[in-house]
């Protein structure tokens, strides 16, 4: 079975993660594009900059498209 970054248990509480940075943000910010936040909520919530989150949503983009 292959196992997807989207859908991860390696966060619980995906807002709490996006507002306060750990080493488990990158999950976070995966399962958050899983559950349709959009790349500006996630912006607004990390402040990181949108350059790279539209890479990570374009990664994203692409693992829905193969699997």
């Amino acid at each position: 079975m292959k196992r997807r970054l989207s859908k991860n248990d390696f966060v619980e509480n995906i807002d709490e993660e996006l507002v306060n940075p750990t080493d488990k943000r990158i999950f976070a910010i995966s399962t958050a594009f899983y559950r349709g936040y959009s790349v500006d909520k996630i912006w607004q919530m990390t402040n990181i900059d949108k350059w790279f989150l539209n890479k990570l949503y374009n990664v994203f983009k692409v693992e829905q498209r193969i699997s």
